[in-house]
């Protein structure tokens, strides 16, 4: 007797709790458990998918980042619970400490949504190995280490016993009941969310893993081609033989699972619509519900006030470039075009000629028959151009009575040639706008060569040169 007394079995260990006594050891402890939300959601995650739980459980992660936080929450609790230990006795209730309070507060809310015991607890399994799980990956000494498993392990045996405590005394109808309104608070939910999805002003479909649409609310019923009511497609089975437009399948197939924004034009009511699609990957942690979010938003309203505001900006732009007596471009529009003429002729080693045109006697029109003729005459000049140069061709007005041609790949034996043409059309144009006016001009021309033309300034500054010189010979000529 005095040897089985005294034998080494006869000496308990310390409690699981005594280990912590040392705050810093409790600090220690503390700080691992604060750390590792995110490390335990991931664990618990995985345990719950390999063990089927999932089937059960909430999609969203958030769910279970709460009950990691609020089992953490408990643990950390406990430990700075001035407690001798975690052990517990023959006499306890587990209804009166502040370590199993939350126990039992989790027992009744899992409870009422209709949870039996042997899955919740099943599940608690998981997560005590989940905790205890990232307290070995810590590596810390083998001693410290067996110390804070034995004391997570232990206040998870408080909390499952508390749990079956809460549980276990309740009869049938009181479970029947409890479930019945849980049921009745779930169709509830569920009819709260619908709604929601049936008011929403978006069209939203929701596609399955295999691309079958489950869902569509009733904005996109104009789009399926279904009736125009609040839960047409839940409530009619019919809907269930509504395929995805072609357009969709092509834009799922191109996500591959993964976010796109996309735009598309549809025919709706015999008018265009552009809609903004978005494509999300549902965020299920549990993989109960894989498939594809799809949201389209109506931006035909900015779609095309974007229009108008390209159209304004390109108008704006043209008069910033262009003549408005003539439509013919401005010097600062010539001078744009022309740089680039100058570049690709140097770069493609092509001939560019410039034509350099003065309408004479502008101003003795302008006296004696007045602005308006003037200023026909002017237009008529231009209109004479552009019969006679090619759509290549640049034709501007530089001056008052001052018109520039910029031939790209013509030489100036080419634009010499071309001035008779000018002529006969100028003639013809003159005719057509029913002006009784006799119209001249004198033409200079000039063919760039890099190694006189620095710029096209130089090159249009040539040819003018050459313009006043034939003008001069023409006035010199003129009998007196």
């Amino acid at each position: 007797m005095s040897k089985r007394n005294g034998s080494p079995g006869s000496v308990l260990p310390p409690s699981p709790g005594s280990e912590f006594s040392d705050k810093g050891r409790r600090d220690q402890l503390c700080d691992r458990i604060r750390r590792g939300e995110d490390w335990l959601i991931g664990r618990i995650i995985a345990y719950a998918k390999r063990q089927n739980f999932t089937r059960y459980t909430s999609t969203l992660e958030e769910a279970w980042r709460v009950s990691i936080h609020d089992l953490s929450e408990a643990l950390i609790t406990a430990l700075e619970t001035p407690l001798e230990s975690t052990e517990f006795t023959s006499t306890e209730t587990f209804t009166d400490d502040p370590m199993s309070a939350f126990a039992v507060l989790e027992a009744e809310r899992h409870r009422r949504r209709g949870t039996e015991l042997r899955m919740f607890l099943g599940l608690f399994k998981y997560y005590r190995q989940t905790y205890v799980d990232w307290l070995r990956e810590a590596q810390w000494p083998a001693d410290f280490e067996d110390r804070a498993v034995a004391f997570v392990g232990r206040l998870f045996d408080r909390w499952e016993i508390a749990f079956c405590s809460a549980w276990a005394p309740l009869g049938g109808d009181t479970l029947l009941g409890e479930l019945q309104e849980s049921n009745r608070a779930i169709t509830n939910e569920k009819n709260l969310f619908l709604t929601v999805a049936e008011s929403l002003g978006s069209p939203v479909i929701l596609l399955d893993e295999t691309d079958r649409m489950t869902y569509a609310n009733r904005a996109a019923a104009p789009i399926l081609g279904l009736p125009h009511r609040p839960g047409t497609f839940y409530y009619r089975a019919e809907s269930a033989a509504v395929s995805v437009p072609g357009w969709l399948t092509e834009l799922v197939r191109s996500a591959a699972r993964h976010e796109l924004n996309s735009e598309q034009v549809l025919e709706l009511a015999g008018n265009e619509t552009y809609f903004g699609v978005h494509l999300r990957p549902m965020l299920d942690v549990s993989d109960k519900f894989r498939g594809t979010v799809v949201i389209l938003h109506d931006i035909t309203a900015l779609h095309r006030a974007e229009a108008a505001l390209t159209e304004r900006a390109q108008h704006h732009e043209r008069l910033a470039v262009t003549d408005p007596l003539t439509g013919a471009l401005n010097r600062r529009g010539l001078q744009i075009l022309a740089d680039k003429q100058v570049a690709m002729a140097i770069r493609n080693d092509r001939p560019l000629t410039v034509l350099f045109l003065d309408v004479d006697d502008l101003k003795v029109i302008n006296d004696r028959f007045g602005h308006s003729v003037g200023d026909a005459t002017l237009a008529a000049v231009a209109t004479a151009l552009e019969r006679s140069f090619r759509v290549s061709d640049v034709i501007a007005r530089v001056g008052g009575d001052e018109f520039v041609v910029l031939l790209p790949d013509r030489s100036a034996v080419d634009a010499s040639a071309i001035v008779d043409r000018v002529v006969e059309n100028l003639k013809t144009t003159i005719a057509d706008a029913c002006l009784e006016i006799d119209v001249g001009f004198s033409t200079g021309w000039a063919q760039f060569d890099p190694e006189r033309h620095g710029d096209f300034e130089e090159l249009m500054g040539e040819a003018d040169a050459a313009m006043y010189s034939s003008k001069r010979r023409r006035r010199d000529q003129t009998p007196g």
